[in-house]
């Protein structure tokens, strides 16, 4: 399986050379070879680990090694399966932007026009292949809960879930950020884009919505995880919370664009971490989180200042001292009051 895994990862490297607007001749999804082998060897894994499990009385290996085999043979047809749908999902975004190739005139005296294609494309490439990534960790960590009972596959998915949250919130929002601009400012007539690169912003929240969801389930799942509860339950609010304020701080910027108020979206910003902290406040005494009710105060207390000297449209520097000064107060009035406690 070592050499075919090494085989799989030339024909990927040989494949890749041919992605593009430059290759010679157009690569269908799907009804290509580097498809084709992939599925070979994604079913070539996973029969020798249906014979494994069959016969696995009869190994002359010790036992711990035999898991660590299976592991890392399960985890290189998993791969295989995942990059080589991904790999699908490129050469169907390459297949669309060669057929909107268009011939630009030239623009002036000095200019020999060229080559122009759909200028939305490679985002849209991004963004469905980040939200496959996400799709595809949600179904493997409901597949390996419901079936293989894996906390290895817990495991692995759970770093593969941080790992792709923080390229949604980085790569992923500027991607739908420049899907947007190209919306509502085409930079070709020829070009101009629909109500779709609005919308898949709201289909990706969904998908984002159903990983964690599918998180929320292994946190619950004492057999399958490794952790302390209390560790797990931490660890699952912070990215919850964290994953939402993303979402919801990037829909308010998505919204005043739209809407052409991007002047107010500092404030607009301000006002929502306000809120999401104050909801987080109550959150940890209703169902008695301390590390909510620990956390949100100082963000409540950050926040409040900045809503309300903003509004009064002061200097940076006044805000700032403010803000220390709001601060330093807080503390003391907190001190003085416990000292008051019998």
């Amino acid at each position: 399986m070592l050499i075919g895994t090494l085989a799989l990862f030339v024909d990927w490297a040989e494949a890749s050379s041919f992605f593009g607007l430059n290759a010679v001749e157009p690569i269908y999804p799907m009804l290509n070879v580097g498809f084709l082998t992939s599925l070979f060897y994604v079913a070539g894994g996973a029969l020798i680990l249906w014979l494994d499990g069959k016969h696995r009385e009869g190994s002359v290996l010790p036992v711990s090694l035999v898991a660590v085999f299976r592991f890392a043979g399960a985890a290189a047809a998993t791969f295989a399966l995942y990059n080589a749908l991904r790999m699908e999902i490129g050469n169907f975004w390459d297949l669309r932007q060669a057929a909107t190739m268009l011939d630009a005139a030239p623009t002036g005296p000095y200019s020999r026009g060229g080559n122009i294609s759909d200028p939305s494309i490679p985002y849209w490439n991004a963004i469905t292949q980040i939200d496959y990534s996400l799709l595809f960790v949600a179904v493997a960590l409901v597949v390996n809960g419901k079936y293989f009972r894996s906390r290895a596959t817990a495991f692995a998915g759970v770093v593969c879930s941080g790992l792709f949250f923080l390229v949604f919130v980085t790569a992923g929002f500027a991607v739908l950020t420049e899907l947007r601009e190209l919306y509502l400012r085409p930079a070709e007539a020829a070009f101009a884009g629909d109500a779709g690169s609005i919308a898949v912003r709201y289909v990706s929240y969904a998908i984002v919505g159903l990983l964690l969801f599918a998180l929320a389930a292994l946190v619950r799942d004492e057999e399958l995880s490794t952790l302390p509860g209390a560790v797990r339950k931490i660890g699952f609010d912070a990215l919850l919370h964290l994953v939402a304020l993303a979402c919801l701080s990037s829909e308010i910027l998505n919204l005043t664009d739209i809407f052409g108020i991007r002047e107010s979206e500092k404030l607009g910003l301000s006002i929502l971490w306000g809120i999401y902290a104050l909801f987080l406040i109550l959150i940890g005494i209703g169902r008695s989180k301390k590390h909510l009710r620990i956390g949100a105060p100082r963000a409540v207390r950050d926040h409040a200042c900045k809503i309300v000297l903003l509004r009064s449209g002061r200097s940076r520097d006044d805000l700032e001292n403010d803000r220390l000064r709001f601060a330093r107060h807080f503390a003391f009035d907190r001190r003085l009051s416990l000292q008051q406690v019998p």
